[in-house]
């Protein structure tokens, strides 16, 4: 939007290449990315209208209101690029003044336009951050300044599901699905809300809508077994599981969740049978947090547990809200003697959504550690029914 877009056509021609003139020094200050030099281009501006002394006809008899609003909305505009915080006061003192002023509609729309498109951006940044307080606070501003901005639900959802806000996560889906009943990410995160609150069923519903809608989702696949597990439907997770690796081989999360489902409960054996796939696993993609976790455990049945913890922590920092590093960071320390350490982690795992029938590998210590086994590993096998 050009300065001067909501008033230039009443302009005499005279003016008119004044105001232009002026608006596309403007724009030159602005291109220094000097908030300094773009803030005298303002005062210029500002100036040259004073001294025309301007009078529009109706409707714009609140001229200057929409000068003013025009001009903090350039300089938001000048300062997008470089610091988006401040760049968003002044969009919002732009659309401040607008909403006091007997402003234009169109004003009001463009300035809304860049403020929820400067907001958006900002949110998007700190969702990939993980920030996601902050984040929905943002989009909290940008759906009252535009109530039915899909895009906008969609990302507070996600985020309110970050924050384990899953019944919140789900109203934002819901409305969505009301405007869009075929609307797959609103089905896929609303699936994964279900999911963690143990709701299965409704988590199995939302992804059987997600692969009606594209029977290629391989993640939809995945996240179904998963709640197959939830339901102790063993058998059906791991075909879940072997569809979305038949769709994609490479897809990590799901070989490693498909193996972990297949491990034996004598742990020299399982170490045996999963050492040569989860060294495959660790050569797919060296940042991803499921290497860590891999490697962790490859360390830790190999004896090497202190190496092991470290690669476990590793993949805590990468993505602290999975529930798989924490369950096997737990088996290394009930290995290592730290019991109350080992029960902190599988709470923790189990906190995260660990599904209770990965619980097996707990059955090792009724060999290894006994004592351990009696106190702690038995009671919660038998608190999942997995005894």
């Amino acid at each position: 939007m050009g300065v001067g877009k909501f008033f230039e056509p009443v302009l005499a021609e005279t003016h008119r290449q004044q105001w232009k003139l002026a608006a596309q020094n403007l724009i030159t200050y602005d291109n220094l990315d000097s908030s300094g030099e773009v803030l005298a281009g303002l005062e210029q501006l500002n100036k040259l209208i004073g001294q025309l002394g301007l009078k529009f006809p109706q409707p714009f008899s609140d001229y200057r209101t929409e000068l003013e609003a025009a001009l903090w909305w350039r300089l938001g505009e000048a300062l997008q690029g470089t610091d988006q915080q401040k760049a968003m006061v002044w969009y919002k003192k732009s659309l401040e003044v607008l909403n006091k002023g007997n402003s234009l509609n169109y004003a009001k729309e463009e300035t809304v336009r860049a403020v929820v498109k400067a907001l958006y951006d900002l949110a998007s940044r700190l969702y990939e951050k993980k920030q996601y307080s902050e984040c929905v606070s943002l989009l909290d501003t940008i759906i009252e300044l535009i109530p039915d901005l899909i895009k906008a639900y969609i990302m507070r959802g996600i985020s309110y599901n970050g924050l384990k806000q899953y019944q919140q996560a789900i109203n934002d889906f819901n409305f969505v699905l009301i405007q869009d009943p075929e609307d797959i990410l609103a089905y896929y995160n609303r699936g994964i809300a279900y999911r963690d609150l143990k709701e299965y069923e409704q988590a199995i519903k939302d992804y059987n809508n997600v692969l009606t809608l594209d029977p290629n989702d391989t993640y939809a696949y995945t996240n179904r077994g998963i709640a197959h597990f939830g339901l102790k439907e063993r058998q059906m997770g791991i075909e879940d599981f072997n569809q979305a690796l038949e769709l994609d081989p490479t897809n990590i999360y799901t070989r490693w969740i498909a193996m972990w489902a297949m491990i034996n409960e004598d742990r020299v054996k399982a170490a045996e049978e999963i050492a040569s796939e989860l060294e495959r696993i660790t050569t797919f993609n060296s940042n991803n947090y499921i290497m860590h976790v891999c490697r962790g455990v490859i360390l830790g049945l190999h004896g090497s547990l202190k190496e092991g913890l470290e690669e476990l922590e590793k993949a805590i920092q990468l993505a602290s809200e999975e529930w798989d590093p924490y369950f096997w960071k737990g088996m290394i320390y009930a290995y290592l003697g730290q019991n109350q350490k080992a029960q902190e982690a599988f709470e923790q795992a189990l906190n995260e959504s660990l599904p209770p029938i990965l619980l097996t590998p707990l059955r090792w210590f009724k060999k290894d550690r006994p004592d351990f086994y009696k106190k702690y590993a038995a009671p919660l096998l038998a608190e999942y029914n997995m005894l």
